[in-house]
């Protein structure tokens, strides 16, 4: 899962802004797997405020009324990591043993991670 902070303006007099999300974000998760998980205006809104990711991959924010002031709102979103689509995947035993054998690699004498405090 990736994680990704956009901040959308909403001009004054106007209940929608949109804004395109990071190409480089957008390439390195999974296709349709973006989502909007939090929102945080940095005024108060009357009645609740909304985001979604449309099809064009720009965050859409909506607020229930007009405002007198612009609004500004830090959108967080999160995405399945591209072509990582099984959350726990099955792996085979010859997988795990190599798997062992890199983490193995780190291990020094006393058991100590390299380079980790004593």
């Amino acid at each position: 899962m990736f994680f990704d902070l956009l901040r959308v303006e909403v001009p004054v007099g106007k209940t929608e802004a949109r804004a395109p999300i990071d190409l480089l974000f957008e390439e390195a998760c999974e296709p349709g797997s973006i989502e909007v998980i939090a929102t945080q205006p940095n005024l108060p809104v009357p009645g609740t405020l909304g985001a979604y990711v449309d099809q064009h991959c720009h965050v859409v924010v909506s607020c229930p009324d007009s405002l007198p002031k612009s609004l500004s709102v830090v959108v967080t979103l999160a995405g399945v990591r591209r072509n990582v689509t099984a959350r726990f995947p099955v792996f085979t035993e010859k997988q795990a043993r190599r798997n062992r054998a890199f983490w193995d690699q780190a291990l020094r004498e006393g058991g100590q991670l390299q380079g980790a405090p004593r």
